[in-house]
């Protein structure tokens, strides 16, 4: 199921806080939503899930404007907010039936679907202990289970990996690929490394504002300029224009240019007739050099 934004404003009073925002997640692919604080990312999630009423703008599902039918929209999208909605409690079971009751489930249908999300997410252990008991890692899993009750093909997720620790991280960031096989998934994140591993299209907002998005890949091309070259070099003192070189131990010159690939490879013909080029690396631009060009200063984003 294909999402569209377009051109979604959000005001509180005199302060703008979402003008014109447009963005789109395919089907099949995970699009991360980044930005600074105050960027817009939560204002932007919960206006396309209904929580917020936006002022102006349209939100579709498939074409179809989700104001047509919200009963369809909401069915269709599972929305996990940052802040955690965990009962203390309930145990896992528990809290599963009660959210499906609440979404309309019920009988066996119910009771078979929480069974299978509590096995699917690891909590077939502690599926009957208070939810106090569970360490953060397993209650964020138990919030995503949740959210997968209905078995939405869109997922709306903000900041998922929040506060975890780095195996549920990781564990977190395995379900996440596994889930955009066959849904449509939206995340906000501040987690540059995990972003760029995870995601196919990349949003980027800052006050209020889109100021990129697109594929991934098409993103990290547009700064091929700024692709590093790194050789190692064994013999005499390299020398040339717009090189950054570092002396190593045992006659020993650590090269980085900053080019084309036909200089590059001219560069280093040109070193390997005046000494031996033992080791060359070619560091490519992540997602976080985009952000940081888009967004301006070396802070690290936040949510």
């Amino acid at each position: 199921m294909r999402l569209e934004v377009r051109k979604l404003r959000k005001s509180y009073g005199d302060r703008e806080v979402l003008h014109d925002v447009d963005l789109t997640a395919r089907e099949g692919t995970l699009t991360v939503l980044l930005g600074p604080n105050g960027a817009g990312k939560t204002t932007t999630l919960r206006c396309i899930c209904g929580i917020l009423i936006p002022d102006d703008g349209t939100v579709l599902l498939d074409g179809a404007d989700v104001r047509a039918d919200r009963q369809r929209a909401r069915k269709a999208m599972g929305y996990l907010p940052e802040e955690s909605h965990v009962y203390d409690d309930m145990a896992p079971l528990e809290y599963l039936r009660f959210f499906g009751r609440l979404l309309g489930m019920g009988g066996t249908d119910l009771e078979a679907r929480a069974e299978d999300l509590v096995r699917e997410y690891g909590l077939q252990g502690h599926a009957e202990l208070p939810a106090r008991a569970l360490s953060k890692g397993l209650r964020r899993r138990l919030e995503l289970a949740r959210t997968l009750l209905p078995d939405p093909p869109v997922l709306i997720l903000d900041e998922p990996a929040s506060g975890l620790d780095p195996s549920s991280s990781v564990a977190l960031n395995q379900e996440l690929l596994s889930l955009k096989r066959e849904r449509t998934v939206l995340v906000s994140t501040h987690l540059l490394l995990d972003a760029d591993r995870l995601c196919d299209d990349v949003v980027i907002m800052n006050e209020g504002r889109v100021v990129t998005a697109g594929p991934k890949d098409v993103l990290k091309e547009a700064l091929a300029a700024e692709r590093r070259y790194v050789l190692e070099v064994l013999g005499k003192e390299p020398t040339g224009k717009d090189l950054e070189i570092e002396g190593l131990p045992g006659d020993r010159w650590q090269v980085v240019y900053r080019g084309t690939p036909a200089g590059f490879a001219a560069l280093t013909g040109r070193l390997s007739r005046s000494g031996e080029v033992v080791r060359v690396s070619v560091e490519e631009p992540g997602l976080d050099d985009v952000f940081f060009r888009e967004i301006g200063g070396v802070d690290a984003p936040s949510p």
